[in-house]
């Protein structure tokens, strides 16, 4: 079934509309600059934090649209016109790709794999509102090691502390099968009519009434949200069965998840491993997605 176009398609539609107006009346570069703002602030009201990749992408085009009203500069607003339709009709963002690349939006090195995975993986449903996320199934498995394997070498030593190309059966068991109780595994699936797994959490009992955390989310779904509302899930559901506090272990390098941890009031604690952090969240108001 096809989707309906989400509140981002408009925004673009209505851009572009503006854009490709500019050539009849001037006045609409006008209009699209004030979109550009209102698109700004709706999205970041909606995640709350100017670091999301879907505010960033907005304040970069708010940044193209004032300069293209300069006239020397006024190309700008025809080249902003292509990108934009190239959104909408094919949902290729091409700023969202190179903001993506920039050192405070990933964590593993810079490299030609890198440019050409960001820069020609088929487009996804960038909004994290667009991963419906639910209780893993045992027949998530070839999904979840599908995941696995088409993740970055540094995201998966991330995830794993060490070079995992794929999980075992063993491994692949215990992340898709919970009993929903004290221990609960989410998976967020893209894709529509093609589902793809893009981010999978988990809690399990590691020492009653304590739990251990796990998220790993795929390297094209990074620093869009999608891991902090995975944790609020999972954290809400933790305190509703009773758990006492939320543990686990984070590579002392994974700024990223060390900044997550942090916001959703996890206190850090060095651990006698140098290369890890132990967090751990008391349980109580749970901070973040509402579930």
């Amino acid at each position: 079934m096809a989707r309906l176009p989400d509140t981002a398609w408009w925004y673009w539609a209505a851009m572009a509309l503006l854009l490709a107006g500019k050539a009849v009346l001037p006045a609409a570069a006008l209009a699209a600059t004030g979109l550009g703002v209102v698109q700004w602030v709706h999205f970041y009201a909606r995640s709350e934090r100017m670091g999301a990749l879907p505010v960033q992408v907005r304040a970069a085009f708010l940044g193209f649209l004032v300069a293209g009203l300069w006239t020397p500069l006024g190309f700008i607003h025809w080249l902003m016109l292509g990108a934009t339709l190239a959104r909408v009709a094919f949902d290729y963002c091409l700023l969202a790709r190179t903001l993506a690349l920039m050192p405070w939006n990933h964590s593993q090195p810079l490299s030609l794999r890198l440019v050409q995975q960001v820069y020609l993986t088929p487009p996804t449903q960038d909004s994290i509102l667009a991963a419906l996320a639910r209780p893993v199934r045992a027949a998530d498995a070839p999904l979840v090691q599908q995941l696995v394997r088409e993740l970055s070498p540094q995201s998966r030593r991330n995830c794993f502390f060490g070079p995992v190309s794929e999980l075992t059966p063993a491994q692949l068991a215990r992340m898709t099968r919970f009993d929903g109780t004290t221990a609960l595994g989410l998976v967020a699936v893209a894709g529509g009519d093609s589902p793809r797994i893009v981010g999978i959490a988990q809690h399990a009992v590691s020492d009653p009434p304590f739990v251990e955390l796990a998220v790993v989310v795929a390297d094209d779904w990074q620093r869009q949200g999608l891991g902090e509302r995975l944790v609020a899930l999972l954290l809400a559901h933790a305190g509703r069965t009773g758990v006492a506090a939320v543990q686990g272990f984070v590579m002392a390098a994974n700024r990223p998840m060390l900044a997550l941890a942090s916001k959703l009031g996890f206190a850090l604690e060095d651990d006698a491993d140098p290369d890890l952090v132990r967090i751990e969240k008391p349980l109580g108001r749970v901070s973040g997605f509402a579930a």
